[in-house]
This record gives structure tokens, C-alpha cells and sequence, in this order.
């Protein structure tokens, strides 16, 4: 199955994102979140993606996050 960002023809930006609020899984707070944009010519594109691992701890800290945004660039970037 397709990702949104596959499915869209989305690459990830390596750029420092705010993050998303109330996040699908993260309750009421804060989730990293990453830009996405497409170079398409014939369409503007653009998202803000929250990663969601399929394991994850009881609470992340800031390396955890960032290991997940590396997986993200290099599978998406």
C-alpha cells in the first residue's frame, strides 16, 4: 500500500518543522511533523506530514523524533 506521500508524488524537505497538534495516537500535544512538496510543474503541491512508527515507546524525546525523521528523508527525501 501507498503512502500519502507516494500516493501524491511528495518528496520530504529537509527542513526543521513546529510540529502538529493532536496528532492521530498522541493525544492532546505535541508530534513532530515534517514539509513535504512535489516539483511538478503542471501542479503546486505541498503537506504536513506527521510520522507515526508502528512501535513506538511510551514517550519520545527529541532523539527519538530525530531518528524518525531520518528514516523518513532517506526512504522519502
Amino acid at each position: 500500500m501507498d503512502t500519502i506521500i507516494e500516493h501524491c508524488g511528495l518528496q520530504v524537505e529537509d527542513v526543521e518543522a513546529m510540529g502538529s497538534l493532536a496528532a492521530p495516537g498522541f493525544g492532546f500535544g505535541w508530534a513532530p511533523a515534517t514539509g513535504c512538496t512535489s516539483d511538478d510543474p503542471d501542479a503546486i503541491q505541498s503537506a504536513y506530514v506527521t510520522p507515526i512508527p508502528e512501535t513506538r515507546k511510551e514517550s519520545c524525546d527529541e532523539g527519538d523524533w530525530d531518528r524518525v525523521r531520518s528514516a523518513v528523508l532517506a526512504d522519502y527525501g
